[in-house]
């Protein structure tokens, strides 16, 4: 069954418009994403996708077009089984939000803003902006403006954090499948494991650039002159007959997806290295055929007995009949004999970043990142310590058995 999700619901439909100075932009959908980025409302989506083809849970990529290619979904077990991906190892958390509004705001300074009161309307040019009649226009040169009117109720449904450490370690089990799945659009776009989805049932949006290009329509101005929308379907309507790109939800579908945060990866397949002494890693422990363990990663502290970091060390028998301990060295780079990727060659996971994410969604991913690296570097050091103990219980042994004869 599919995993659980939280759902917040947004009080207040609401106009947002965001101006920045940009570069041109051919791809209209790039561009609406960069005017909006950096809002920590996620990526906001320039054609809203149904709510079925996009949520919590999808990994797929945005291709040149910048349109949504799904590939799978991981919130959905029976599907991932019928395409011949794993399982989750871990199950992902659900996050129950209480109400937020989804606050307005813009980029622009109250010098670039202008306001345009009709008959009865109280606002001055360059003062408050107009009362509830009035019409809101935005004028600001060469820079590009985008506008996005979302009617009705809007609802955040995400996976809360850690996020990344299930999705990072499912992506590395499924990487070859994904690349098999994909092609080159994974290394090209990045796949995208999709956190979190903010919908609406319907919404319009509007979009200019260059100069003497105006986003003006009437609506309803707060004291921040940038005012809740009220109105229902039909102010849509009338976004729509003013020639703005309204966006109705599907029957039955659960909504329109206006943006979304999740975490981008980029797999491909590894470089061959022909060479005596490849690549490999070292785990923390290490086994052999016979016998006890020989090798163990060494805490390295400073003078305040903090660790810098962690040596892999062999315990070996010295001249005198004893178990002491000698740091592995790194093993050199392999001669740089390097032939093409392609197809049959291991892939690796890189460039792994949450997309879209606000600073809190940041911040949280790191604060648990760093919780598990404390978490795991205590295990380290009482595997260590174990294993230092095991050794002196060996060096002990030796002696009585040396003194015995």
């Amino acid at each position: 069954m599919p995993l659980p999700l939280g759902t917040a619901q947004i009080s207040y439909p609401y106009l947002l418009l965001i101006t920045f100075i940009i570069m041109p932009v051919k791809n209209e959908s790039k561009e609406y994403m960069k005017l909006f980025a950096g809002k920590g409302d996620g990526n906001y989506l320039y054609k809203p996708l149904r709510y079925e083809e996009l949520h919590p849970g999808s990994i797929g990529f945005f291709d040149e077009d910048n349109i949504w290619n799904e590939i799978t979904d991981v919130s959905d077990p029976k599907r991932l089984q019928e395409g011949g991906f794993t399982p989750l190892r871990r199950t992902l958390k659900d996050l129950y939000l209480d109400g937020a509004e989804w606050i307005t705001r813009s980029a622009e300074s109250l010098s670039e803003q202008s306001y345009r009161g009709k008959a009865g309307g109280s606002g001055a040019a360059g003062a408050v902006p107009v009362e509830a009649s009035g019409e809101l226009k935005y004028k600001t040169g060469s820079k590009g403006k985008a506008a996005l009117v979302a009617d009705g109720l809007v609802k955040i449904e995400k996976y809360t954090h850690p996020f990344m450490p299930a999705i990072q370690k499912w992506v590395e089990e499924n990487a070859n499948k994904l690349v098999d799945e994909c092609g080159e659009s994974a290394r090209e776009h990045g796949l995208v494991a999709v956190q979190a989805v903010w919908v609406t049932d319907s919404c319009a949006i509007t979009m200019s650039s260059g100069s003497d290009r105006d986003i003006d329509t009437a609506v309803d101005v707060g004291a921040t002159g940038f005012g809740k929308i009220g109105g229902g379907a039909a102010f849509i309507e009338k976004l729509e007959s003013e020639g703005w790109t309204a966006y109705k939800s599907d029957a039955g579908s659960k909504g329109r997806v206006v943006s979304y945060n999740g975490l981008k990866f980029r797999p491909r397949r590894k470089t061959k290295w022909f060479s005596s002494n490849p690549f490999r890693e070292v785990s923390i422990t290490e086994t052999i055929s016979f016998g006890p363990r020989s090798t163990i990663m060494r805490p390295v502290l400073d003078d305040e007995g903090n660790i810098i970091e962690f040596e892999l060390v062999k315990r070996v028998v010295n001249s005198e009949n004893q178990y002491e301990f000698h740091k592995v060295p790194k093993q050199e780079e392999p001669e740089n004999h390097e032939t093409a990727e392609g197809e049959g060659f291991p892939v690796e996971v890189n460039e792994v970043e949450l997309e879209g994410a606000s600073e809190e969604d940041i911040e949280a991913e790191r604060q648990y990142q760093e919780e598990e690296k404390q978490k795991r570097e205590q295990e380290m050091v009482k595997e260590w310590e174990e294993f230092l103990k095991e050794t002196e219980t060996m060096n002990q042994q030796l002696r009585e058995g040396t003194s015995s004869t």
